[in-house]
């Protein structure tokens, strides 16, 4: 929509006559068809005045309507990683992935995937729905990623890179605490 077509249909919605405008705004009638046909552009102080006479903000006009981003909190990867809690909180980051939170990789476990130190973007959920997906996980304290697999009451934790062994533990470890699940890594952001 053009500037004048949003001057034109503001106008209409509040039950103005183009003569009120004009007069409201105090321009000629001829100069407001001119800015409503698009014939003209109206300069910083006209369409300010017009703004302000339709209840709108200048950037409507021009059609520089504003874009709100959902945040989430960015989390030190060495805090308890609950984006509920403001602990270990150092920042925020647009919400993209339908992640929860933030963080960095804490490890090379995943490589060449995630690398230490990217930022990777994690959705919490349960255990049982992260069978296959890459996961970070807490292992006595210690933050790492892995690739879940869940085979007959075990759980299998699978690293990308050769230079890392997998684990494969019981069900019992995270209930134990010896294991803490914390979420899905929903994707990262590449680098350039």
């Amino acid at each position: 929509m053009s500037i004048g077509e949003r001057i034109r249909s503001r106008r209409e919605q509040k039950g103005m006559t183009r003569d009120e405008l004009a007069k409201a705004v105090d321009m000629s009638l001829t100069a407001l068809y001119m800015y409503e046909t698009g014939k003209q552009v109206p300069s910083t102080v006209p369409i300010v005045k017009i703004a302000k006479a339709l209840d709108v903000s200048v950037d409507y006009l021009v059609g520089l309507e504003k874009i709100v981003l959902d945040v989430i909190p960015f989390l030190d990867i060495n805090s308890e990683l609950n984006p509920l809690n403001e602990e270990g909180k150092v920042g925020l980051m647009p919400k993209v992935f339908e992640a929860d939170f933030a963080t960095e990789a804490p490890d090379n476990a995943m490589y060449p995937a995630f690398s230490k130190g990217e930022v990777i973007f994690v959705r919490i959920t349960e255990l049982k729905d992260a069978n296959g997906r890459v996961v970070l996980i807490k292992s006595k304290g210690k933050p790492t990623l892995r690739r879940l697999s869940l085979e007959s009451g075990k759980v299998i934790l699978k690293p990308d890179n050769p230079s890392e062994e997998p684990q494969t533990i019981d069900m019992l470890s995270f209930k134990t605490g010896e294991f803490e699940f914390v979420g899905v890594v929903e994707g990262r952001v590449e680098r350039t």
